[in-house]
């Protein structure tokens, strides 16, 4: 049996001075995740894998405030998770050697990985109630995206009691939730966001971990850009992301976001250019 990375935490030590521990997520082949300890601010881990061959890219603020980044390739060694596994690497921020030491989250185990052959076809955003809010709230992104995306509580919170309230719906893959969406309309020339954002924000989109790398969201802007074409109004969307590796942003600009140069508490503002029919949106 191959051994998996998916959802295990690896730790360098015993060197305290060089001792750094991974939660490393895999999926088809591709490797993400976070590192921390030995004097590292924030550290993400980005690559992928074939067969027991790893080819990853190391990037970590340190304490100081100064940035290192690092290719790494390394292999796979051990058994199944019965016996332990682990990862050799060839690199310069810390020991080779990384061996498993437990989940992710010691508290829960992660949730069962989305193993049907690809999306159904029937992706659709639906109205939140008493029938199907306990799906949403149950939904949780990796553990690297927390920083960037708010759980679906605070958003639904947030939508419902904000000016103008949040627009907010349920993805749904047939009948399996899978994520949540969430969007603004500020159409107030009065309003302190209009200047940024006149039109429609994307304010939050989130995919369970799950269910991601499986073209969901792409799936889902299609379908947000379908629903801001049958209310009739100016075709206009934007949004705006961290500006940290490890962020959305690539994501957003394959599907036509651009930054507009404006920066909204710390994030950078995008403006979709084209609308998925290839037409120009409106700017």
């Amino acid at each position: 049996m191959e051994p998996t990375l998916d959802r295990q935490q690896f730790r360098s030590g015993p060197d305290p001075e060089r001792d750094l521990t991974f939660n490393v997520n895999e999926w088809r082949g591709e490797i993400w995740g976070v590192c921390s300890g030995a004097g590292i601010q924030k550290g993400y881990v980005v690559g992928t894998r074939s067969g027991d061959e790893l080819r990853l890219g190391v990037s970590v603020l340190q304490e100081d405030g100064t940035a290192t980044g690092a290719k790494v390739n390394g292999r796979v060694v051990g058994a199944d998770g019965t016996n332990g596994s682990g990862i050799v690497l060839d690199w310069d921020l810390g020991p080779a050697r990384l061996e498993r030491s437990g989940w992710t989250d010691p508290d829960t185990a992660p949730e069962e990985l989305d193993e049907r052959p690809g999306p159904t076809g029937q992706v659709r955003l639906v109205e939140i109630d008493d029938d199907n809010i306990s799906d949403v709230l149950r939904l949780r992104v990796a553990t690297h995206q927390e920083e960037y995306v708010a759980d679906n509580a605070t958003s639904i919170a947030e939508g419902s009691v904000c000016v103008p309230r949040g627009w907010f719906r349920a993805v749904y893959d047939g009948d399996v939730c899978v994520g949540f969406v969430m969007l603004a309309n500020f159409d107030d020339p009065a309003h302190k966001y209009y200047p940024l954002y006149h039109g429609w924000y994307l304010w939050r989109l989130m995919i369970a971990a799950q269910h991601q790398r499986r073209g969901y969201g792409t799936q889902v802007l299609g379908l947000v850009c379908g629903h801001i074409d049958e209310q009739g109004g100016p075709r206009r969307l934007s949004t705006s992301w961290s500006q940290e590796v490890g962020g959305p942003a690539p994501f957003y600009r394959s599907f036509g976001f651009e930054a507009t140069g404006e920066i909204d508490d710390g994030e950078e503002v995008a403006l979709l250019r084209r609308w998925p029919d290839g037409s120009p949106a409106d700017s």
